[in-house]
């Protein structure tokens, strides 16, 4: 009875083993499988950033470089705009340079300072104060009359 049961275990033992070195096998299988999935993952990784590269290329060769016109400023002496021979002609085709204020030009404002000329004179203080307020604060108020699209004076009555 003692050999019998020392034979069960013995069968048993080696009927472990055998299982043993099946999982084993099981477990390299999977072992090589996992390398072989991160070498095709690798592989598609290389394919995709080659790709995406070869797309960037394309596109940059396909799509000109675009940007802002060169804004074109006036010469000092620009004397080609004749202007009307009576204030009553003057109308926003023939007395106003569209030339100086292109989209891209974001329209600067020249405003002339007041004080410096003879009907600045009769301006209500309040007014003016408020005008003077207005002008600093404004963003298209330029300092640099060459560059303006619009001179503006305030007078008073007349």
């Amino acid at each position: 009875s003692v050999s019998e049961e020392l034979l069960q275990l013995e069968a048993k033992r080696q009927e472990l083993n055998s299982e043993i070195a099946k999982l084993n096998l099981k477990i390299e299988a999977c072992k090589k499988s996992i390398e072989n999935a991160k070498q095709d993952l690798l592989q598609l990784k290389n394919v995709i950033s080659q790709t995406e590269h070869s797309y960037k290329e394309l596109m940059a060769q396909n799509q000109p470089k675009l940007s802002l016109p060169i804004r074109l400023l006036p010469d000092k002496d620009d004397s080609s705009f004749p202007m009307p021979k009576s204030n009553r002609n003057c109308r926003l085709h023939n007395c106003f340079d569209y030339s100086r204020c292109p989209l891209t030009s974001g329209f600067p404002v020249y405003v002339y300072n007041s004080d410096q000329f003879n009907f600045g004179s009769s301006l209500d203080p309040l007014i003016k104060q408020a005008f003077e307020s207005t002008v600093r604060t404004n963003i298209y108020v330029t300092e640099n009359a060459n560059i303006a699209c619009l001179y503006i004076i305030l007078v008073g009555e007349m």
